[in-house]
């Protein structure tokens, strides 16, 4: 099967060559064909060092350029993380999937649902919007790091955007807790972040209400993550 399979992707290689004007032998195609033989998510860097290994003496700028190449013909996804990481597929040979992709760790997984496409496929006729393709991407936590997570509280500072965490205790004086309360928030309260722009505030989902918090008093929130059946 993997022999078939490498017997396709080198009779594609040849096909994607000849179509894009590629040389044999030339930067592109030394790209191109350990890129097509690569299963994994890859970033431009991580490619680069595997061709480097391969024996190839190549810039990371000539990949990237070369990436961005194949996906102006679909020949390759991006898939662009949380933290602004890009890591590109080859779509040569697979069919289309979405991606899980945890905000901790990295990992993505990938995912096909018929009833998922079909609900987007309906979506866009019911809009009179003809689509062509789409990307799908939902971010969160892994199961593994999830475990890790929900060991002990940390401060609401540390929580992701999207994340629904459940208070535990409030640290500082009582003009902290004063601030909170005026706030809706208190101990066992459920929250979720919606928003947080950077070194500035958070914005806060409290109940049908948003707040914005600065991050000086959200560290002395104390929270836990809640699991979905629990909001």
């Amino acid at each position: 099967m993997k022999q078939r399979k490498q017997n396709r992707l080198r009779a594609k290689f040849d096909e994607i060559c000849r179509e894009l004007g590629l040389e044999e032998g030339g930067a592109d195609s030394d790209v191109l064909e350990l890129f097509l033989l690569s299963e994994d998510h890859l970033s431009a860097g991580e490619l680069t060092e595997r061709l480097r290994k391969a024996g190839h003496d190549i810039r990371t700028s000539v990949v990237t350029a070369t990436l961005k190449q194949l996906e102006s013909f679909g020949l390759a996804e991006r898939v662009e993380l949380d933290d602004g990481v890009v890591l590109w597929q080859q779509r040569v040979l697979e069919r289309h999937h979405d991606h899980l992709i945890c905000v901790k760790c990295g990992k993505i997984v990938d995912v096909f649902s018929p009833k998922m496409e079909q609900i987007q496929d309906d979506t866009a006729r019911k809009h009179g919007f003809t689509s062509f393709y789409h990307r799908h991407e939902i971010y969160g936590l892994c199961e593994n790091c999830r475990e890790t997570r929900s060991v002990a509280s940390m401060p609401l500072s540390m929580v992701y955007p999207g994340e629904w965490v459940k208070v535990v205790g409030i640290e500082g004086c009582r003009k902290v807790t004063k601030r909170l309360e005026a706030l809706a928030i208190g101990k066992d309260t459920k929250l979720r972040v919606l928003q947080k722009p950077g070194a500035g505030q958070l914005v806060l989902q409290v109940e049908n209400a948003r707040y914005a918090l600065g991050q000086g008093m959200a560290s002395k929130v104390r929270v836990v993550p809640i699991h979905d059946k629990e909001v």
